[in-house]
């Protein structure tokens, strides 16, 4: 498989299978009947001239658009866990700064249950109306604590308390899944590989269609349709946006930001200093 950017440097009578194209019968595989659709019926053009605009446009066209939309669903991705994430981390912080104050809470209430009296059994009341039942004084006991009754008090703020136990650990995990998330958009730098990819295969895609309309550029071939006379041009001008698509990879996402380099050269010469010492 080729590299970014290289050149196709054989042309053969073999049935032409683009190497980027995705499953068979997917959205891929019509764009490219379309197209060859589209390149049989330009005329006057010879047989290198086809395969050049099959192996060489449609390719980088096609290769470019697909990493344009790897690159966006994987910004969007990490993007998204980013902000989520740093917007939850704070809001678990708080809620685990609760812990002591809903433990707290929780132990008055078991000692507010073990010392509440426990109601004394009705006596029963005399066949005949007329005699005065006794009065029988019944002593207050006291139940002692027990594991039951600890369970049965609080039931409705199980699921809080454990809420409030475990969001510290939550937010520490969370925050560590925010930064590697951060660290990896830094380093791949995905958003700028979308922009550029999309830049790049909208540009090819224009300059394409311009040739097959003979439009802009390629007007004044418009008469007679001289595609022949058209096509240098076009592969001239398809050239140059394929280098300059290089270039700037290169220049803008394969390279470190001058912040960057400033940065590292000065935690470098702050190291060096550090051993002289």
């Amino acid at each position: 498989m080729r590299g970014h950017g290289e050149p196709h440097t054989q042309l053969d009578s073999k049935p032409f299978q683009l190497e980027r194209s995705t499953k068979k019968g997917g959205r891929s595989e019509q764009v490219i009947r379309q197209y060859e659709e589209i390149f049989n019926a330009l005329p006057n053009l010879t047989p290198p001239q086809r395969q050049y605009l099959k192996l060489r446009w449609l390719d980088q066209m096609l290769w470019l658009s697909k990493r344009s939309r790897e690159s966006q669903n994987r910004y969007y991705f990490l993007r998204i866990i980013t902000i989520v994430g740093s917007a939850i981390v704070p809001a678990l912080v708080s809620l685990g700064s609760l812990l002591p104050l809903a433990q707290s809470n929780i132990v008055v209430m078991k000692d507010n249950a073990a010392t509440s009296p426990v109601p004394a059994s009705p006596v029963p009341l005399p066949a005949d109306p007329s005699v005065v039942p006794p009065v029988v004084e019944v002593p207050v006991s006291v139940v002692p604590p027990t594991e039951t009754t600890s369970v049965d008090v609080v039931p409705k703020r199980g699921v809080l308390l454990f809420l409030i136990t475990w969001s510290p650990y939550a937010a520490f995990i969370l925050s560590q899944i925010v930064a590697v998330t951060a660290a990896i958009d830094q380093f791949f730098k995905y958003g700028d590989r979308w922009r550029h990819y999309r830049r790049s295969a909208e540009l090819l895609k224009s300059s394409g269609w311009q040739f097959f309309q003979l439009s802009g550029m390629y007007s004044s071939y418009a008469q007679g349709e001289r595609y022949k006379e058209a096509f240098p041009m076009f592969v001239n001008q398809v050239e140059e946006i394929i280098q300059s698509d290089v270039e700037g990879y290169i220049s803008q996402v394969a390279t470190q930001k001058p912040g960057d380099r400033n940065k590292y050269a000065k935690l470098r010469d702050d190291s060096r200093d550090d051993e002289e010492r």
